[in-house]
């Protein structure tokens, strides 16, 4: 049976090529013909298709994944989960619309630019990275960050230690009762080569394996409980 993350990016790779085939394709304003037009119609037809299958999949086994393995993975799920609606309501509205519409070229100038940022990057690195949790031990977490980078790819995946301190740090100006005036500012430093900050600094999208400081409820103590 294919692992569910190959199929994943396998669908992801395909969506991908058929963003393409609608971009560097013309519509109707550009002088498209009748074969053209269908064609174009065609890959609609199929990105609603492929769509629907791969956001089912993705609910069921990729999500959950990200949510409970990741750091800050529900607010990531919920971003991406938001973004696919969005590109869902785009799509109901093309499949009903004939290639030859003028809107159906407008729908289309403004889907795939979201649609390109939500396959692009994010979601990338993520079915990169959740296969490999597999092999982790238990109570590891992977942390992962991405550039903020403009549209376009990105450098690649590292492995990367974590930065001695950030790229902003926190100063207490004034501490008076019951309140606390704090300011957040660069630091100005460079980031030690091979860390976290500087692999981000240079556009590749870092992950650190992480085992975090919990309590540990099962150990048995000799002192009385509360």
């Amino acid at each position: 049976m294919a692992d569910v993350f190959e199929v994943l990016r396998a669908d992801h790779e395909e969506v991908k090529l058929l963003l393409i085939a609608l971009e560097e394709s013309p519509g109707r304003s550009e002088g498209a013909d009748e074969a053209v037009l269908e064609a174009r119609g065609e890959v609609v037809q199929r990105l609603v298709m492929d769509s629907s299958a791969h956001e089912a999949a993705e609910e069921r086994y990729f999500w959950p994944a990200v949510r409970q393995r990741v750091p800050k993975g529900d607010k990531f799920a919920n971003e991406a989960i938001s973004q696919e609606s969005e590109a869902k309501e785009v799509l109901d509205k093309l499949e009903k619309l004939a290639p030859a519409d003028p809107e159906f070229d407008e729908l289309i100038a403004k889907f795939i630019p979201a649609a390109a940022e939500h396959w692009r990057r994010a979601s990338d690195v993520a079915l990169e990275v959740l296969p490999v949790l597999r092999h982790l031990s238990p109570g590891v977490v992977l942390n992962v960050n991405i550039p903020a980078a403009p549209p376009g790819p990105i450098k690649g995946i590292r492995q990367a230690r974590l930065a001695a301190a950030g790229a902003v740090e926190l100063n207490l100006v004034e501490s008076t009762a019951g309140h606390l005036h704090v300011t957040m500012a660069e630091t100005g430093k460079q980031p030690a080569p091979g860390t976290d900050s500087a692999l981000l600094a240079a556009g590749y999208a870092v992950v650190t394996a992480i085992r975090p400081l919990c309590e540990e409820t099962s150990a048995s103590l000799p002192w009385p409980v509360g």
